[in-house]
């Protein structure tokens, strides 16, 4: 090669190196090698179960970096990542709808409507029923509450309002164990009584005299014993627990205020509110609805 060439060949080849190095840069520091990159980490994270480091590698992904098959490998993550999350959440609901099953309908059944039940106690019984298939429809049990259904087919008609002896049966068992629910029991009592024989009427408010005045007692025990479990025994969990059922289903305002000044001294009460509102929503709604625990809900910025 002529001596003079030599030059000119040598300045071609770095202007090829470094317009190659230069598209390198390009592709690895941004636009699609960025792409590339973050998937990768995304694959790898969502591989351990790192499911949020994940979503912020594709959330940092810019829209208009990604090829077809970028942008495939980025929906598989998506959708992987979404399926995990709907598995996840499925077992805690349906985990909520076991202790139900449980305790609310298993236990009952086998204690109360062998051989030939009475008409009050099946009823409660396929109100439950009828509740656990409007809460937990994905329950893998649910085949279970189905044949008990058809076991006591026409047996009651729950759409007709509920006899004394209904209304009586449900009251002692909403206010015989604990936690009580004061709120459901006058509920009931209050709907009979307009429809009650004139026998029936004094029936009904010898039973509110009586729980009204056991209510009281009652309040102020459970407030002892979450305070306890608190300060005693270390069980915040437990605490609460025993706090929310006072302040949601007593039906005294100033009871459940009592309740209510203590429950929200409890720690980290935001994410025990969190679980309530997860498992047990309608005593979440009623907590949120005391005004001391909404006056502390607009102070401290809470949100479910």
């Amino acid at each position: 090669m002529p001596t003079c060439v030599v030059p000119v060949v040598g300045v071609a080849l770095l202007a090829v190196a470094f317009f190659g190095w230069r598209n390198f840069m390009r592709k690895s520091g941004s636009g699609e090698g960025l792409a590339q990159n973050k998937i990768r980490a995304a694959e790898q994270a969502k591989a351990v179960g790192r499911f949020d480091e994940a979503r912020a590698e594709l959330a940092g992904i810019p829209a208009d970096a990604l090829s077809d098959e970028l942008a495939a490998r980025k929906q598989k993550i998506e959708a992987e990542i979404q399926a995990s999350d709907e598995s996840t959440k499925l077992f805690f609901e349906n985990e909520a709808g076991t202790k139900y099953l449980d305790a609310m309908l298993k236990k009952y059944e086998g204690f109360y409507l062998q051989g030939k039940p009475e008409t009050s106690k099946v009823r409660l019984f396929l109100k439950r029923c009828r509740t656990f298939h409007e809460r937990w429809p994905r329950h893998p049990e649910l085949d279970w509450v189905t044949r008990q259904e058809a076991r006591f087919a026409g047996y009651v008609d729950l759409n007709a309002p509920p006899t004394w002896d209904d209304a009586s049966w449900e009251v002692k068992d909403l206010t015989d164990g604990m936690p009580r629910n004061y709120v459901a029991a006058f509920a009931l009592l209050d709907e009979l009584a307009p429809r009650a024989a004139p026998e029936e009427q004094k029936l009904i408010q010898k039973r509110r005299d009586e729980l009204e005045k056991a209510r009281p007692e009652y309040a102020t025990d459970r407030l002892y014993q979450a305070k306890h479990e608190f300060e005693q025994k270390n069980d915040p969990n437990k605490a609460v627990w025993w706090l929310v059922h006072n302040v949601a289903w007593l039906g005294d305002e100033a009871l459940a205020n009592e309740s209510a000044r203590f429950l929200i001294k409890m720690p980290e009460l935001d994410a025990h509110l969190r679980g309530y509102k997860k498992n047990y929503p309608e005593r979440y709604a009623a907590v949120m609805a005391n005004p001391i625990v909404s006056a502390w809900a607009a102070e401290t910025g809470f949100k479910p």
